[in-house]
């Protein structure tokens, strides 16, 4: 398998229904190739031309329907990555889309998408575009978990560069839920080798995206160097990385080698 299908067998499109279960109520729109390439075509334009805003009218009308199911607001995203990067978020603070007008700028003034309508084409992929109810996940609840050959091997705060200290008070339960939640979902994933982004809370673990192994960011971890010899080295053990208190990391008797907590299972 290139790297093109495989990164495609982690797409939302490729999530069996029972999946889409664990994770964020969403509606899709598959788009046409035309309607692909339309909606490229509107990536950083500047949208003065009549036929650029009869297609920015075009694709409002086409996702309208999804603030009937969400009235309370959508992130709208591609079948391969969100737009988390647009221009539209201040200070990279995401925030939901109230108008459809509102969300398909937010997707017309992000790189990432840019990139990916580029890809699709270049690979003759037709993407889709996703609606998903807003939900206002805490980025100390966020967690990327790394799974190889069907064995989850490592989980990591998603968010590398503060310190939260609920995880530090829950990091065992937090743990414990993870390992179990994947265990439970694994036989659904879209492959046996991939990332697995969740959100964690009292009612229980969302799925928030499913991404290629090896292509994303490893978060606190070194890189995928060090993840690949904690999977040969440690076969029974799962590694866990969580931000250190800031006056923990900065004090000069601080071992720089255990900058982040390790803790095997």
């Amino acid at each position: 398998m290139n790297t093109w299908d495989y990164e495609v067998s982690t797409f939302l499109t490729n999530w069996k229904e029972d999946l889409m279960k664990y994770s964020i109520p969403t509606l899709v729109f598959t788009l046409t190739e035309k309607e692909r390439d339309d909606f490229s075509s509107l990536i950083f334009s500047e949208g003065n031309s009549q036929v650029e805003q009869e297609r920015f009218a075009y694709f409002v009308n086409k996702i309208a329907p999804a603030f009937h199911v969400f009235p309370e607001g959508i992130f709208l995203r591609n079948d391969k990555r969100s737009p988390k990067d647009s221009d539209a978020f201040l200070n990279g603070k995401l925030r939901p889309a109230r108008t459809a007008q509102e969300a398909i700028s937010f997707c017309l003034l992000s790189e990432r998408t840019w990139v990916d309508f580029r890809d699709a084409k270049e690979h003759g992929h037709l993407p889709i575009l996703v609606a998903r109810k807003w939900m206002d996940f805490k980025p100390e609840r966020e967690f990327r978990c790394f799974i190889k050959n069907g064995r989850l091997f490592a989980i990591t705060q998603y968010d590398y560069q503060n310190h939260y200290e609920w995880v530090t008070n829950h990091v065992d339960s937090i743990k414990a839920r993870i390992i179990s939640f994947i265990e439970e979902i694994k036989s659904l994933l879209p492959c046996d080798t991939l990332v697995v982004d969740v959100h964690i809370n009292d009612q229980g673990i969302t799925i928030i995206e499913t991404n290629p192994y090896g292509l994303s960011d490893p978060c606190l971890f070194e890189d995928y160097e060090q993840l690949e010899t904690l999977y040969q080295d440690e076969p029974d053990s799962i590694r866990f990385l969580y931000r250190l208190p800031l006056k923990v990391e900065t004090n000069p008797d601080f071992d720089k080698d255990d900058l982040f907590s390790l803790l095997d299972s």
